[in-house]
């Protein structure tokens, strides 16, 4: 069975993106945080309020207000943040946090669709 193009997963299912962006960008951020050398659990400190939903939505949040995104990665995102087939944890279960978790899940989607997630 063939598997389905890059372009094919962003038409057909962006959570498939999502969950590929969620593995790039945390790659990323720790990457970025291993210089200069320190101890381990200081490593996780720092990259925890990049890595976490909330910290997901706040960096979403920063790039629509700056407007440090082309108007297709805008509409991208706003694809992403209404898509309906998106299940949330409990944790996410009031309408804020359901805000919270839908903007991580757009930023995830739109990181594997970037080249580099600078």
């Amino acid at each position: 069975q063939q598997q389905p193009s890059k372009q094919q997963l962003t038409e057909d299912d962006p959570l498939a993106l999502a969950f590929l962006g969620d593995a790039i960008w945390s790659l990323y951020v720790r990457n970025h945080f291993l210089n200069p050398p320190k101890h381990h659990r200081l490593y996780q400190a720092e990259v925890q309020p990049y890595i976490t939903a909330e910290g997901q939505a706040k960096i979403y949040d920063t790039l629509v207000e700056q407007q440090l995104l082309t108007q297709q990665e805008q509409q991208y995102l706003r694809y992403v943040y209404k898509w309906k087939d998106v299940k949330f944890r409990k944790r996410f279960s009031s309408p804020a946090a359901e805000a919270v978790y839908r903007k991580a899940t757009a930023l995830e989607a739109l990181v594997s669709g970037t080249d580099d997630p600078q």
